[in-house]
């Protein structure tokens, strides 16, 4: 089941999150979809999902402008945060979609 609905590296808590759901609703134990989750994992190596690449594909859906308020800033944090991003890699995408919006004027 795992193999054919994610086809990358359940590798953020988010993602882990929702894994877990999708197999509960199918009627999985707790244990065995850990074990799942884990063998999923082991074809997918770590270093083949780009992370940062889908922040910035995150951000992108949500702002179409640089992000340079206060208040903008919060809500992307709370948006990659909430994705699983650390803090640091959440402010690391920020500033990089900033400078990436900035090259396009």
């Amino acid at each position: 089941l795992l193999s054919g609905k994610y086809r990358q590296r359940i590798g953020n808590p988010y993602l882990k999150q929702k894994a877990m759901i999708y197999l509960q609703n199918k009627g999985h134990e707790l244990d065995d979809i850990n074990n799942a989750i884990d063998i999923h994992n082991r074809a997918y190596p770590e270093d083949d999902f780009d992370y940062s690449g889908e922040a910035m594909r995150l951000l992108s859906r949500k702002f179409k402008k640089s992000i340079t308020e206060r208040k903008e800033h919060d809500k992307a944090m709370r948006l990659l945060i909430s994705r699983g991003y650390t803090y640091t890699n959440t402010s690391d995408a920020i500033k990089t979609f900033n400078e990436q919006f900035n090259e396009q004027d």
